[in-house]
């Protein structure tokens, strides 16, 4: 578990809680995760399970990528499952101006981040996230009948 530390850690939140490699925890890349009680508030009916990275990987907002975790990065990854089990691409979700201010604020409120599943006023990366796992149907469906 400490060389993960070292390399940061994909944080999943599912309705069994939050966790790190299968394991419940209450701090994300050692520091202490807040309002972790209200994880629940960012799934929704037709997304299942929602994983968030801390990364260096720079990316442009609601664009996919394949960023890699990092445990002093500023930048937010996100990708969510569906209801069918499938998984959006990761979605890049923001940056922060330092790297002391992303290392405070992503490891504090990396939860709260999340809730942009259910985010009115921030739709637009949910229709990017629910977009992404229609793209991937498609290309499952027409794979099964090929």
């Amino acid at each position: 578990m400490l060389e993960n530390l070292n390399q940061g850690q994909i944080l999943t939140i599912n309705p069994m809680g939050v966790f790190v490699n299968d394991v419940p925890v209450t701090h994300y890349n050692g520091e202490k995760i807040e309002n972790i009680d209200h994880f629940s508030h960012c799934l929704t009916d037709d997304i299942m399970e929602i994983q968030l990275m801390q990364s260096d990987t720079f990316g442009k907002y609601s664009l996919a990528g394949n960023p890699k975790p990092a445990v002093d990065g500023r930048y937010v990854w996100l990708r969510a499952k569906s209801e069918d089990s499938i998984w959006s691409d990761w979605l890049f979700r923001a940056s922060y101006s330092s790297l002391e201010n992303a290392i405070n604020f992503l490891r504090r409120w990396v939860i709260t981040d999340a809730s942009i599943m259910k985010s009115r006023r921030r739709s637009d990366f949910r229709t990017a996230i629910m977009g992404s796992i229609t793209d991937k149907k498609i290309k499952l469906l027409a794979d099964i009948e090929r």
